[in-house]
């Protein structure tokens, strides 16, 4: 008995997931990325001093605060999306 219930657990199974090229590249240009966007702000910092990552960092925010404002507007407009 013990040996059919093995059996009807394994064939139960799903087949396991395969991972193809196109997931794989994904991943890496991915990791890539990420990997850039932590390094990025420093070396920013370092070509262009207090100043320019201040500037930099306002204009960030503004571009921010007004995406912000169009999805709130948007909320308000179409409550259903």
């Amino acid at each position: 008995m013990s040996q059919a219930a093995a059996s009807d657990v394994d064939s139960a199974a799903p087949p396991a997931a395969k991972v193809g090229l196109f997931t794989l590249t994904s991943m890496v240009v991915g990791s890539m990325v990420g990997a850039g966007v932590f390094s990025l702000p420093g070396r920013f910092a370092e070509e262009t001093g207090v100043a320019g990552a201040l500037i930099a960092w306002a204009i960030a925010g503004t571009g921010m605060l007004t995406l912000a404002f169009v999805f709130q507007s948007l909320a308000v407009r179409r409550p259903d999306l």
